[in-house]
């Protein structure tokens, strides 16, 4: 059985696997015969322990996903909400401006709250507005990272790019 504990700590699972794999090595590379039953249940302690190790990681890693989930659609939450609330905001400022207008006052004093107005001015533009004298281009410049992976693949020499193989983990 794998050692869960070490002076009253709780063992990290590469610890228990280091012991274990300390004492595989003792069986195999000391002075006395190989003992095939003691490295037997060794190998299989490993396995329990890194299968048990692995459990408990993917419950860890399952509730890690879990809590981003509940994030994300929080965020989302108050995205919604906030954009609701400045939707209310401008149609009560709206309702403002209507009341001081009806009032005939260009300023009313409301308690603390000195209400009155200023002009601006700005630009409004039709969605189909495309007069080229009034147009402005903007561009943007990134790698095709498509194109360099099918160049580098027919075997492309590219200063700068180059083809990177990762390992991705698989939970299912």
């Amino acid at each position: 059985h794998p050692i869960h504990s070490i002076k009253g700590r709780t063992m990290k699972l590469y610890e228990e696997i280091d012991i274990i794999e300390n004492a595989i090595n003792d069986i195999l590379y000391g002075e006395d015969d190989i003992d095939i039953d003691a490295l037997d249940n060794l190998m299989s302690a490993k396995t329990a322990t890194i299968e048990r190790g692995m459990e408990s990681l993917c419950k860890i890693r399952t509730r890690k996903m879990a809590e981003i989930t509940a994030l994300l659609d929080e965020a989302k939450r108050m995205s919604e909400k906030a954009e609701r609330e400045s939707r209310a905001l401008t149609r009560l400022e709206q309702y403002m401006l209507s009341m001081l207008g009806r009032s005939g006052e260009k300023k009313i004093t409301a308690g603390t709250f000195t209400i009155g107005t200023r002009l601006s001015t700005s630009v409004w533009v039709s969605p189909d507005f495309n007069d080229p004298k009034y147009m402005r281009t903007t561009t943007t410049t990134a790698p095709d990272k498509l194109a360099l992976k099918e160049a580098l693949k027919a075997g492309a020499k590219i200063d700068g790019a180059y083809m990177v193989e990762k390992e991705n983990l698989a939970v299912k």
